[in-house]
């Protein structure tokens, strides 16, 4: 885990909270298993997105995250490698992380709502 990558995304995306309330926090956590659970906070609650299981690598994992976009309303959520970043995508929601599978991939959410709107609204609707 790129605790300082972690970070980084975290003090940009709270800089758009009006109230610590609004704070969100987002954690790619190893459990026991060979998998990664996403986790999404808002505030003092955790809500549980669904794990991410490292045998399916390239497209097969990016098939089985997509599958978590209607329930937690996000745009777009996909692995890609850290090496292929672009400037353009350091603007974007990331997380990095080195241990799938050996590799460093950047994790990137997209939401629908406007960060400057509040969370109250997206969380509502969950």
């Amino acid at each position: 885990m790129n605790s300082q990558a972690i970070t980084q995304v975290l003090v940009k995306l709270n800089e758009n909270a009006k109230e610590p309330k609004d704070a969100l926090g987002i954690s790619l956590i190893k459990s026991t298993k060979p998998d990664y659970q996403l986790k999404i906070r808002h505030g003092e609650k955790w809500l549980d997105c669904g794990t991410i299981v490292d045998t399916y690598v390239g497209s097969g994992l990016q098939y089985q995250i997509t599958e978590l976009l209607p329930k937690y309303k996000a745009k777009e959520i996909q692995l890609i490698e850290a090496d292929n970043l672009k400037d353009d995508l350091l603007e974007q929601l990331q997380i990095a992380n080195d241990v799938v599978r050996g590799k460093n991939y950047t994790f990137i959410i997209q939401y629908e709502f406007n960060l400057n709107a509040g969370f109250e609204w997206f969380f509502d609707k969950l």
